[in-house]
């Protein structure tokens, strides 16, 4: 699970520099300890202040950029981590209560059946609050 901290902080800052029609240049590292050496997974990201882009004749060029807003990125950040745990959960679940069903005698295996009904409707409609991994 620790790739969505990759995916995530990848899918914002490169999703963020292709809206202007940009590539840039990212390194990120993954720590899972914090000072204290106490469980505290984060990524650490160095992004180009600049990206490469192509003109109309497809020629390439770089082109510097002056601020990256942070808050914007935060937001966008979170709400991505949090779709992918949510899709990755659900998953889980739903796996779970196939082959809860695939397993279970007919009587269960209808409650089991009930039972993804509700996880999926939970799912679909899940609401998650700001947290810290």
């Amino acid at each position: 699970m620790l790739d969505f901290l990759f995916k995530a902080s990848a899918e914002t800052v490169l999703g963020w520099f292709q809206s202007r029609g940009l590539l840039p240049g990212i390194t990120s590292v993954l720590h899972t300890f914090g000072k204290k050496l106490n469980y505290n997974t984060h990524i650490h990201m160095i992004v180009t202040a600049a990206g490469l882009g192509y003109d109309n004749k497809g020629n390439p060029f770089w082109k510097e950029i002056n601020y990256l807003p942070e808050k914007v990125l935060k937001k966008r950040w979170r709400a991505i981590l949090l779709s992918l745990l949510s899709k990755y959960t659900c998953q889980a679940i739903k796996e779970c209560c196939r082959t809860f069903i695939g397993s279970a005698t007919k009587n269960v295996a209808k409650g089991a059946d009930d039972f993804l009904k509700i996880s999926t409707f939970f799912c679909d409609t899940i609401v998650i609050c700001d947290c810290f991994l």
